[in-house]
């Protein structure tokens, strides 16, 4: 009889022990196999606290015992699903869900996506936490996914699927993508977000993974009733009692309101060079830095000496490491450094690029303040077969100082990109629209006969909130991968000094082209 494992885990530090033993023995006391295993696991910080490395941890041991349980535990048609909350503490985020999913990885199970859950409200850092995650992963690829069970309304059939994207309407409904929440709207315009409820969180997972007359295993925090599942849905709910403690997050601290640091001789200039080496730059003249690291091994810029196309991954975090090790040097103690990287399905499997910067750049001596969710309401459905449309990227938020570092107050409490209610604060997760390069197309420039092009741009909005956010008028802002200008020519617009470097030389008549244009992008 197949069984779906759906447990919501929150262990503190001294119940990590005793929850993990617990269900250690669930699953090696049964022999029935779980089509589907769920575990919520938002603090556990005897496991990834500064020892994350240490094989002397004891919670590695038991972990790594409980991952190999499961695995086996669960048909060959299964799936294992955790929801995780990132642990700030100590004026910085932990990432314990990248920590959850590459220790997945790592004993066998296929990372398939990371779902964000629009949901949590927490001011416990400098933005509002808004957001949960939900890590997918399964045994093997012959994984059930029943998505047409969980497909969403279209908001409007000509508004959402006109022109060429008309092929991949499906009547059915759409994917409901790897960023869960609803909307209510009428004629293509979005009335209400709705944020899912824990219920509904549940149901889509029984609905994705179940069928009628299969045993599912439920452990949740909030006392949802598992009576009604077993009656709607046709499934036999089963459950354990677990450790839930109150969360662990620390309150804010004053932030700094004064800027000061070095003045820079040479300003807006971008430098044709390798930003591995930023020379013309001098010690803690950087206010803001913002930028987006080409991905590893996706496009080839076709320049000499560019990071990522033919380096090796470990290469590629090497060459990013120098990167941020030359921002750390230039950036004032009141400085921000902000990088936006996004994932990629690798053999089936997820690769977190966002784990792998955020590690680098700690290890120079940033501190990671948050992670902020940019959602993209329309995309490029990248994730492969039986899998969620990519909604999202990560944007990191590092700082030099943990305390004294520049945030501009005011304009935390002028944006909501959710029509959810009012909010004491700006959020975490942004809804941005990619105008130009959302499925595929490309920014270009014809000058003199020539054509100038460039395909992977993130939009003027991101960067404009984030150097209002942490800067003011004449600050200097830096972008290390200045591509085709957004960092540079939205600095400009809004009074900051700035400074560029890229490689490709055949993008300074487009970064020019937009430093005196008013496109938006």
């Amino acid at each position: 009889m197949m069984i779906i494992l759906l447990l919501y885990l929150t262990m503190e530090k001294n119940n990590d022990l005793q929850n993990i033993q617990k269900l250690i023995g669930h699953f090696s006391k049964h022999d029935q196999k779980y089509q589907c295993v769920i575990l919520e696991l938002p603090i556990i910080e005897t496991i990834f606290s500064s020892d994350r490395k240490s094989n002397n941890n004891p919670i590695y041991g038991n972990l790594d015992e409980l991952w190999s349980n499961i695995l086996s535990a669960i048909t060959e048609t299964g799936s294992l699903w955790i929801i995780a909350d990132d642990y700030y503490n100590n004026e910085k985020l932990t990432k314990f869900s990248f920590n959850i999913a590459s220790h997945l990885k790592k004993n066998g199970f296929l990372l398939r996506n990371m779902i964000i859950w629009y949901n949590l409200q927490k001011q416990s850092r400098d933005l509002l936490t808004r957001y949960r995650t939900i890590i997918f992963c399964a045994k093997n690829m012959n994984y059930r996914f029943n998505l047409d069970l969980v497909r969403e309304p279209h908001i409007w059939k000509d508004y959402e699927w006109g022109g060429g994207r008309r092929s991949r309407y499906n009547p059915k409904g759409k994917n409901p993508s790897n960023l869960w929440i609803k909307t209510k709207s009428k004629k293509g315009k979005i009335l209400e977000h709705l944020p899912l409820s824990t219920e509904e969180v549940l149901e889509r997972c029984f609905l994705l993974s179940a069928k009628k007359g299969e045993d599912v295993f439920v452990s949740v925090k909030d006392g949802t009733s598992l009576k009604s599942f077993e009656k709607k849905i046709g499934i036999s709910c089963d459950t354990i009692k677990l450790h839930y403690p109150d969360g662990m997050d620390q309150s804010l601290t004053k932030r700094t309101t004064s800027l000061n640091h070095v003045k820079n001789s040479t300003v807006n200039k971008i430098f044709n060079k390798s930003s591995e080496n930023m020379k013309e730059i001098k010690n803690n003249s950087v206010q803001l830095i913002i930028t987006s690291p080409p991905y590893w091994g996706l496009r080839n810029y076709q320049t000499t000496n560019q990071i990522g196309f033919s380096d090796t991954y470990e290469e590629y975090l090497d060459r990013l490491e120098a990167v941020w090790s030359e921002c750390y040097r230039t950036l004032s103690k009141s400085g921000s450094l902000w990088i936006n990287i996004g994932k990629r399905i690798i053999k089936e499997n997820m690769l977190l690029l966002a784990d792998g910067v955020a590690e680098r750049a700690e290890k120079v001596g940033f501190i990671l303040k948050d992670i902020i969710i940019w959602h993209k309401p329309v995309s490029v459905p990248t994730s492969g077969k039986a899998n969620f449309t990519d909604r999202y990227e990560h944007v990191l938020f590092f700082t030099k100082d943990k305390r004294n570092y520049y945030l501009n107050r005011e304009i935390k409490d002028q944006i909501n990109d959710y029509l959810d209610g009012p909010l004491p604060n700006l959020l975490n997760v942004w809804r941005i629209h990619r105008r130009i390069g959302n499925i595929g197309k490309k920014i270009m420039v014809s000058k003199a006969g020539k054509k100038i092009e460039h395909t992977a741009i993130y939009p003027d909005e991101l960067v404009r909130r984030i150097i209002e956010l942490c800067s003011q008028k004449n600050d200097l802002v830096v972008d290390p991968f200045t591509g085709s200008g957004t960092t540079v020519s939205t600095a400009n617009k809004l009074g900051r000094k700035w400074i560029g470097y890229e490689l490709n030389t055949s993008y300074n008549e487009l970064i020019s082209w937009r430093l005196k244009s008013d496109v938006i992008v």
